[in-house]
């Protein structure tokens, strides 16, 4: 029994119409254009009994060649009945196969008997009336018949189809895969039938007043199932069994144009789904570092709130009374600075007024050693004696206001109480200055750190704004609940860098403000030092200047002007020692209040200085109050600030975690979902796409025989069933034979027609 297993393989190039019907070509080589080109088709016409049962089957086999060229060739075909339809003879073979000789221009035709079975079916059922009746008991009755053809495709094999989904992970499955065959199925009614109808097919009327039906098959999956059923029904009167033809062949998406749109579409949509899973894909991994982001961010912001709340509570409890002490502290040195300037401007009047005092008694002792050295009687030493009693008595006078260092009252107290306060100002100050300049860098540290959080907050905002407006339209891949969390998400990190940059200024303007007492406080710090130099100098030369005018105690040596004096009020008292001792003591007074003369004036000039330099310090200590106060109301405000980004920044994190719960939800509940579902979506159209290239593959091997070694085939499956074989199997018989006949007569004319046209189409070219 012949195999109808197909033994060639190829793909389909071109279409040839035979009795009517394309015909794929499957080529088994590519053939150079002058080369001989031999083409190989086959028919097999299968004769059936009223109800499917086949009672012989014809394979008639066609060689045409064109081309240049003679070949010898081994043609596959059935060897039972063999017989040539163009020539005498009968050909020769070798085993199952026909040796022919063809040179270009030949068309060779064959007829032989298929002895194996035929892998498609084609089964009728008859019921009249609703009751299942034989064709040969259906003959000249009455009634409503309805008839059921069945057409069962038979070639199916399992095939290995391996296809990778949209994730690109490959699957390996077994599938039975058909030999994909298209036609259609005609049957032809006499005018005894009427009020035809044809589920699923088409009804036409003929000459004869008969009725023509028609139906499609699609004898393959996917395009169509294995097996296809089709009825008719008509109210008949002497009923005939109607004669039916059956017409099939092998369709590929390169032959076939609803093969190849669908081949087409699965194609289109596996490459789509990989498309979309790769997108897919993507969002879900933006999601995924989108909920790593919020959450590095809520971490963030928890750390920021944190920090700023330990912030606010420093500031609260340190920097702000700190400042606020500072300020205070500023204030009071201000004002003992304005009270040390007027102090030292009485001091410098007193030096000047001294300073005066001593040049008039400088010149008063200069006048009394001219008058001593004049003197020559008594009135004369009675008038020096007065003069020198009146000199002694301001000389005292002058002695009292300086006092000494013990007495505050005096000059020398007072300015021994100034020094003490210029160099206690000096030390204050210098800490100050130095505690402010620390204050302003870690405030400016603090001002930078909140500045860049305000940044990294705004540019998260903007990130999840941009997720928002793109997945979150109508109809964008987010679900609402996950959207409003990063909408409230984005709207407190906009509120968080708003805040962060707010307190950034606040911070910056507190660092300038800080930087700027300490500025002043150093100027502050130099002029106290300059004040305290002068105090000291102030006191020194006035220390000198008491000792000049009292001399030291307890000494003979080096008098001073009192001492002096009362040397020259007991001489001219006592007018024994004579006017040469009395000019004496009155020479060493003049050189001694030369002394003090120089002593006040220096006392003078220091005095000044002292005065320019405690009025420069109440300058600077008024502008260290300012500074100070605004120190502290920039504290306040940065503590103030803090508390506010503090408050903020926890809702941030509040709003972080909320949003990185979100980004969770959507990446396990929407994204990786709908990769998922796309990736598992993308299954079985991939495996469509992957069963039309193997039933192209199939397509190619659908030569019932095969056609020889570098041949193209094509291949076609004829039924036909014979109503008058119903009733009369020696009739059917010969009424078979008789169709054969024919059947095959026209199958030769046309064959030779063919090749005579293309014989002198061949003559014409030339």
């Amino acid at each position: 029994m012949t195999s109808w297993t197909p033994r060639r393989a190829g793909a389909v190039t071109t279409t040839l119409v035979l009795t009517g019907l394309p015909l794929p070509v499957v080529p088994a080589r590519a053939a150079e254009p002058d080369a001989l080109q031999v083409t190989d088709q086959e028919t097999v016409t299968v004769r059936l009994d009223a109800s499917g049962v086949p009672v012989g089957a014809t394979l008639v086999d066609v060689l045409a060649a064109h081309g240049s060229g003679t070949a010898v060739l081994r043609n596959p075909s059935a060897t039972a009945g063999l017989r040539n339809l163009v020539g005498y003879g009968r050909p020769d073979t070798s085993g199952d196969r026909l040796v022919q000789r063809v040179t270009a221009g030949d068309r060779l035709a064959t007829a032989s008997t298929v002895t194996g079975a035929v892998p498609i079916t084609l089964h009728a059922h008859y019921e009249l009336d609703g009751a299942t009746i034989s064709p040969a008991a259906l003959r000249g009755r009455s009634g409503h018949l309805k008839i059921t053809y069945t057409v069962t495709n038979r070639t199916a094999e399992p095939t290995a189809i391996t296809y990778r989904d949209a994730g690109k992970t490959s699957h390996t499955v077994t599938e039975k895969v058909f030999l994909p065959l298209v036609g259609d199925l005609v049957a032809d009614l006499p005018s005894r039938y009427r009020d035809v109808s044809a589920e699923g097919g088409t009804v036409a009327g003929t000459a004869t007043g008969g009725s023509h039906v028609a139906y499609n098959l699609v004898l393959a999956p996917p395009m169509g199932n294995p097996q296809a059923t089709v009825t008719l029904s008509a109210a008949v009167t002497d009923a005939e069994i109607p004669d039916v033809t059956m017409q099939l062949i092998p369709a590929t998406t390169g032959t076939d144009p609803a093969s190849r749109f669908a081949g087409q579409t699965f194609t289109s949509t596996t490459g789509a789904n990989t498309h979309l899973a790769d997108a897919a894909g993507s969002v879900d991994d933006q999601v995924v570092s989108l909920r790593a982001g919020v959450a590095g961010l809520a971490d963030g912001l928890t750390q920021l709130a944190t920090g700023a709340d330990a912030l606010q509570r420093q500031l609260t409890g340190q920097l702000v009374p700190g400042a606020d002490a500072t300020a205070a502290g500023a204030a009071r040195t201000s004002t003992g600075a304005r009270r040390l300037a007027e102090g030292t401007g009485k001091v410098a009047s007193s030096a000047d007024a001294l300073s005066a005092g001593t040049r008039q008694l400088s010149a008063g002792l200069t006048e009394l050693d001219t008058a001593l050295s004049r003197l020559s009687g008594a009135a004369g030493m009675s008038a020096s004696l007065q003069a020198a009693q009146a000199l002694q008595t301001a000389v005292e006078q002058i002695a009292a206001q300086l006092g000494s260092a013990d007495d505050p009252d005096t000059v020398l107290g007072a300015l021994h109480t100034l020094g003490a306060g210029a160099a206690r100002l000096h030390g204050t100050l210098s800490s100050a200055a130095g505690d402010a300049t620390t204050i302003a860098a870690g405030i400016a540290t603090g001002a930078g750190t909140a500045s860049s959080l305000s940044t990294a907050a705004s540019g998260t905002a903007t990130l999840v704004s941009g997720i928002v407006d793109a997945d979150c339209g109508p109809n964008g891949p987010l679900p609402a609940a996950d959207c409003a969390d990063l909408r409230r998400a984005a709207h407190q990190c906009t509120g968080s860098a708003a805040g962060m940059h707010a307190l950034s200024g606040e911070l910056s303007k507190a660092a300038t403000g800080l930087r700027a007492l300490g500025s002043g406080l150093g100027q502050a710090e130099d002029a106290a030092a300059v004040l305290s130099d002068g105090i000291s100098t102030t006191a020194a030369g006035l220390q000198r200047l008491t000792l000049a005018l009292s001399g030291p105690a307890g000494g003979d040596t080096a008098k001073g002007v009192a001492q002096g004096l009362d040397a020259l009020v007991a001489g001219l008292a006592q007018q024994v020692h004579g006017i040469t001792a009395l000019a004496s003591a009155t020479g060493r007074t003049t050189g001694v209040a030369g002394q003090v003369n120089q002593g006040a004036a220096q006392l003078a000039a220091g005095s000044s200085a002292a005065a320019a330099g405690a009025g420069a310090l109440a300058t600077g200590a008024g502008k260290v109050a300012g500074g100070s106060a605004a120190v502290a109301d920039g504290t306040r405000a940065a503590a103030t600030g803090a508390g506010r980004l503090a408050t903020e920044a926890g809702k941030g994190a509040d709003g972080g975690a909320a949003a990185t719960r979100g980004a969770g939800r959507l990446h396990s509940d929407g994204t990786q979902k709908l990769t998922d579902s796309i990736v598992a979506g993308s299954a079985t159209p991939a495996e469509v796409s992957a069963l039309f290239t193997a039933m192209d593959r199939r397509a190619a091997q659908a030569l019932p025989y095969g056609a020889p070694e570098g041949a193209t085939g094509s291949a076609m499956w004829q039924f036909r069933m014979d109503g008058t074989a119903a009733s009369d199997p020696a009739g059917a018989s010969t009424g078979d034979g008789t169709r054969i006949t024919v059947a095959v007569g026209l199958l030769v004319a046309c064959v030779l027609v063919t090749g005579l046209v293309r014989r002198w189409k061949d003559g014409a070219d030339a």
